[in-house]
């Protein structure tokens, strides 16, 4: 049975490995004209490399694309030499091969290099090496045909640099909402939430002009289905959220309950429900409807940490608007028990929530406070507030200006 179970797994692997053969016509059609070259079957190759370069030339714009056209271009050029044709400078196209390669090599390292970033951010830490400088001056200097391509790969690392510049932001928007069409799906998605992370810690910093940037670019994401990444294609409920979030926070309220009634078949049934009270629930306390925001916080599917963080946040946000203190100093107590011990939570998250919660309290303890407002206090927390970056911080400034008038 032991050898049995061992065969029966190396069968499976295999069947694996050639289901994912026949699957992906771009390997495929690469270890065809190989064998092809290889076996001397000249007028095959010619007439496969045909139909492969025709295939390529429907794909859209990614490091795929240009290591599959650089594969096609290397291997035609060992097949020229090899049969030694006349006319092989006519064929062959070594700096197209090159810029190719290039090209896949840019694309390639600009996504290892975001990646890098954003970790060294999560966890307090600086990028000193000066490869990163080289790298982006190389992308600047280096000529060829796919400059939207590069152009958005070198902005995206920029935005990641330096985090507030908008003129940065306003190229990358403008290249990426021109050029989307050209680019895959996986480079759209990509970007797109390059843009939508930019967006939201502006807003956080206190930035509302953001809101307005989150939504256009939330809703280009849902209007050319950029996002959806699902198996069944079903729509990414990130995007989703955050259209009902920035066009709940300005103003667009029918406008939302048509777009939640018109998509939420476009969720996957799996979490349906949870997203369906979410975006209600989001909807409701923009309206100040404290009472059904409160039902919906109650039919919400606790699937995560960050769920669990959600949850939390808008039940204080709720008790805190609708003046039930005794309910909201408990759950201050709840909270930051929750942030201090939890282990699976993200650095970065457990500093922006344990700064919301630092924050609701001292503002409860001047609104709950029967002496009245001390205005020297609440100056001071605001400017502290001004300088940190929290969670729901723009609700943390209009609870700050309400208690001053």
């Amino acid at each position: 049975m032991k050898n049995l179970i061992y065969d029966l797994g190396k069968c499976a692997d295999l069947f694996i490995e050639l289901q994912n053969y026949e699957s992906d016509e771009k390997i495929r059609g690469l270890s065809v004209m190989k064998e092809q070259m290889i076996r001397n079957l000249n007028t095959a190759f010619e007439r496969s490399m045909k139909g492969y370069k025709i295939m390529l030339s429907e794909l859209k714009q990614d490091y795929e694309y240009f290591y599959y056209n650089y594969r096609a271009l290397k291997l035609e050029r060992e097949f020229t030499a090899d049969i030694n044709k006349a006319n092989a400078e006519k064929i062959i196209d070594e700096e197209k091969e090159i810029e190719y390669l290039t090209l896949f090599y840019l694309n390639e390292c600009s996504d290892v290099f975001n990646t890098l970033l954003i970790n060294n951010s999560y966890l307090d830490k600086d990028y000193k090496s000066n490869n990163l400088k080289l790298f982006l001056n190389f992308i600047e200097r280096f000529d060829h045909s796919y400059h939207e391509i590069t152009d958005c790969s070198l902005l995206s690392l920029k935005i990641i640099l330096d985090k507030t510049d908008h003129g940065i932001f306003a190229q990358l928007k403008n290249i990426f909402t021109g050029n989307s069409h050209k680019f895959s799906s996986t480079f759209n998605s990509y970007m797109g939430l390059t843009l939508m992370e930019y967006c939201n810690r502006n807003i956080m910093n206190g930035k509302t002009e953001y809101i307005k940037e989150m939504f256009e670019i939330s809703f280009y994401i849902f209007e050319n289905d950029l996002l959806i990444n699902d198996k069944k294609g079903y729509m990414n409920p990130f995007v989703f959220t955050q259209i009902v979030s920035t066009a709940s926070s300005l103003n667009k309220f029918d406008w939302v309950k048509e777009f939640i009634n018109e998509n939420m078949k476009k969720i996957n049934p799996e979490y349906r429900d949870k997203f369906y009270n979410f975006a209600c629930l989001t909807l409701n306390f923009k309206m100040k409807d404290f009472s059904k925001a409160m039902d919906h916080v109650s039919k919400m599917e606790v699937s995560s940490q960050m769920d669990h963080v959600s949850i939390k946040r808008y039940q204080l946000m709720i008790y805190y608007e609708s003046g039930y203190s005794d309910e909201l100093y408990s759950m201050i107590e709840t909270f930051r028990n929750f942030i201090s011990k939890n282990k699976k939570l993200a650095e970065s998250v457990k500093l922006q929530a344990g700064k919301f919660v630092f924050l609701i309290k001292k503002f409860s303890d001047i609104k709950f406070n029967a002496g009245g407002s001390d205005k020297i206090k609440l100056s001071e927390l605001k400017d502290e507030l001004l300088r940190t970056e929290v969670i729901n911080k723009i609700w943390l400034l209009e609870k700050a200006e309400e208690l001053f008038n």
